[in-house]
């Protein structure tokens, strides 16, 4: 049973090739009556011996033409000089019924997982005959008319031998053409052959838009204070305490009066050119003024030895402290003085150890004054605990370096430290709270290593993460045993899209039809919807060449 190809009226050589390329058989007969000229032209007909050489094809053309079949047999082609569609019908008598060589299909037989359009490209300039007239050697149509028929006169530049029926003489007379015309027609014949057989060489455009969705992937997570190493199968990160100091005072007012008495504070400097050596003086322990006022200590101090060269005191040793005085009154506001010390009185050193004050003793005095009662004190509390917690509402986690997670509930306070100052002449004071803070924190990067870990095991191979859209929440934390673990869930979540394989698409589309690039593409769960185009738009198989195919991915 023969395989005939008839000609689509529009067709040009590149795609006769190409069609040929994706047919089956050994022999393939072209019935090239209803498009002549293509078979009219040396350079198609070469080409078209060059591609069924190379493709191991024998070609047989079935024309009722002379002129066609002349350049048939140039080429070395088998002929059939009769009507293709009666040799057809003739053929189906003798055998089995041609099938088509691709099942057609409903649409309602197409069931397709996914959109894909098959569309055409006709913004392009169909081919005319006229383009392959171009593409061909000048000829002389009324030489062509007399080689057709040689008893016509012939031109009386042509030379021909005495018998003119001999096909001999013909060629002869062709022979005579100028050998540089001939040179120069063919060349540029080739050339633009070339040009359209690439140009208008049949193309596959398919545009893809991946398949996305949201993938969640939550997973248990530890974070260890006594370990500093990452463990991704075990969902274990290290663990940090971070101590934070959160400070805040106010102004309050005093609601008592009574009477008071102050006593007068101010700086001294204590002397020792006793010895080399330091000597330690307690608390309370008392100094005299020269008109007998007595002032102590407020607290422990230690004087320095003195600097001694060859057994002589050359510097004393000096250290500054606070004094008050033992009475209260304004008469214990006296100016800059000096004084000795009442314990060493008997003793080597009484005359060694001094005392000397740069400034007077101030804040002596007696009378009425306020005082904060027990209830001022507590509303003062009571005020700055709220403004503590007001103020701390994100000030623990603005304090936290930068990459580490502080999870809500995970901030142990310890007990505030509140102090409140003497009120004044006005009866004004100020009070103080301190509170610290000791937070349990974890790396951010130590998660995002174990969200990579879980989100590898849950992405599938014809999947991939889209970088930057990926959210991690927490919930459930909980603290162990001395609060030196802390477990929670991350709850994580990516966008991932269908990977795309675009060199694989394109070895499976490759010289397949509509039906079948359908079914390719709708069959490929990476993809969400696709668009198949195909140049020039008569066209309806593809190249069977894969780099004839592009594959366009939209939105990766």
């Amino acid at each position: 049973m023969k395989k005939i190809l008839y000609i689509h009226p529009e067709e040009n050589i590149a795609y006769l090739i190409d069609r040929l390329e994706n047919t089956e058989g050994d022999t393939l007969y072209l019935a090239a009556d209803e498009y002549p000229e293509l078979f009219m032209d040396a350079v198609n007909m070469k080409l078209l011996a060059r591609e069924a050489t190379v493709l191991e094809k024998r070609i047989v053309i079935i024309s009722q033409n002379p002129t066609v079949l002349e350049m048939a047999r140039n080429v070395s082609f088998d002929i059939i000089a009769e009507n293709a569609t009666e040799l057809e019908r003739q053929d189906e008598v003798s055998s089995n019924p041609i099938v088509a060589p691709t099942e057609q299909h409903s649409e309602q037989e197409q069931e397709e997982s996914i959109p894909v359009r098959v569309i055409r490209d006709e913004n392009i300039r169909i081919p005319s005959s006229y383009d392959e007239v171009l593409m061909s050697p000048p000829r002389d149509h009324d030489e062509e008319v007399r080689y057709n028929h040689p008893e016509k006169e012939r031109s009386a530049d042509v030379t021909y031998n005495t018998t003119p029926s001999s096909p001999e003489r013909v060629m002869r007379g062709k022979s005579l053409l100028t050998t540089k015309f001939v040179i120069i027609s063919f060349t540029t014949a080739a050339i633009l052959a070339g040009a359209a057989f690439f140009i208008l060489s049949p193309r596959l455009s398919v545009t893809v838009i991946p398949m996305k969705e949201s993938l969640r992937f939550d997973f248990q997570a530890i974070a260890d204070s006594k370990t500093s190493v990452l463990d991704v199968d075990k969902s274990k990160v290290p663990g940090q305490i971070i101590t934070i100091e959160k400070e805040v005072n106010g102004e309050y007012i005093a609601s008592a009066k009574q009477d008071t008495a102050t006593k007068a504070e101010g700086m001294v400097t204590l002397y020792n050119e006793f010895s080399s050596s330091a000597q330690p003086l307690v608390k309370n322990t008392r100094l005299r003024s020269p008109d007998g006022k007595i002032f102590r200590l407020k607290g422990a101090v230690t004087v320095p030895g003195a600097t001694v060269q060859g057994g002589t005191v050359t510097a004393a040793g000096t250290v500054e402290t606070t004094v008050i005085a033992d009475e209260a009154g304004a008469a214990y506001n006296i100016g800059s003085s000096s004084f000795v010390i009442p314990g060493f009185e008997g003793s080597s050193k009484f005359a060694s150890f001094s005392a000397k004050s740069s400034s007077a003793m101030t804040g002596g005095g007696s009378g009425e004054g306020y005082v904060a009662t027990a209830d001022d004190i507590a509303r003062a509390k009571t005020a700055l605990q709220s403004k503590l917690t007001e103020e701390t509402k994100g000030y623990v986690e603005a304090n936290i370096p930068k990459g580490f997670v502080v999870l809500e509930g995970s901030a142990t306070q310890r007990t505030p430290e509140f102090s409140a100052n003497q009120p004044d002449a006005d009866g004004k004071f100020i009070a103080h709270i301190k509170v610290t803070y000791d937070v349990f924190a974890f790396s951010e990067n130590d998660i995002a290593a174990l969200a990579e870990y879980h989100l590898s095991k849950k992405l599938l191979d014809a999947r991939k993460a889209l970088p930057g859209t990926r959210v991690i929440t927490y919930e459930r934390e909980a603290f162990g045993p001395n609060r030196e673990t802390l477990s929670f869930t991350v709850k994580a979540s990516e966008l991932v899209e269908g990977a795309i394989d675009g060199q694989q698409i394109k070895e499976m589309l490759a010289g397949k039809g509509e039906v079948d690039i359908q079914k390719i593409l709708s069959a490929n769960d990476a993809i969400e919807s696709a668009e198949a185009t195909f140049w020039p738009f008569w066209i309806s198989l593809a190249p069977s060449n894969p780099k004839r195919i592009t594959i366009t991915v939209v939105g990766s």
